[in-house]
């Protein structure tokens, strides 16, 4: 992976100031690129190409609320494939899963998110003379903002 956009809501669910593990639920569209070298076994290498995808990402989470601004969280991720801008011929996975472990710290409404995605089986599989696949591995940080009432959706936004 080169790099890759991600923008989702999550929920908590069971999320008191009395709860140490409570889960979480949330949707997320991620666009993401990959950088794939030609001709590697080659001096010089041919030439590099950069392909596209974009997915529907539908983590469930078990989080751990260490503090009142710090927790860890573990889960399950499931991708949906949406788009591809792959050139040649390709056979497609339209589902994927993987796991994901992170922590998140919070101040105030809002809270910084680290977190490492890693699918299990592959996305796509170019079928090249090289034989490419793609199988997401992701290291999120982002910026959430926490809702503080259920009438404003009880969640965040990241």
């Amino acid at each position: 992976m080169s790099y890759s956009i991600k923008a989702g809501i999550y929920y908590d669910f069971l999320n008191s100031k009395l709860t140490r593990f409570y889960p979480t639920i949330g949707f997320s569209l991620t666009g993401k690129t990959a950088l794939n070298y030609l001709g590697i076994n080659a001096f010089p290498p041919v030439g590099v190409t950069r392909d596209k995808f974009i997915t529907l990402d539908l983590p469930i989470e078990l989080n751990y609320q260490i503090n009142k601004w710090l927790k860890f969280k573990g889960g399950i991720n499931g991708s949906s494939l949406i788009i591809t801008k792959i050139q040649g011929p390709i056979e497609k996975q339209i589902f994927t899963y993987g796991y994901l472990l992170g922590l998140s710290m919070r101040y105030r409404q809002y809270s910084l998110n680290l977190e490492y995605i890693r699918d299990v089986n592959d996305m796509l599989r170019q079928v090249i003379v090289d034989d490419a696949s793609y199988r997401c591995s992701l290291i999120h940080i982002g910026i959430g903002y926490h809702f503080s009432s259920f009438k404003q959706f009880k969640g965040i936004i990241s």
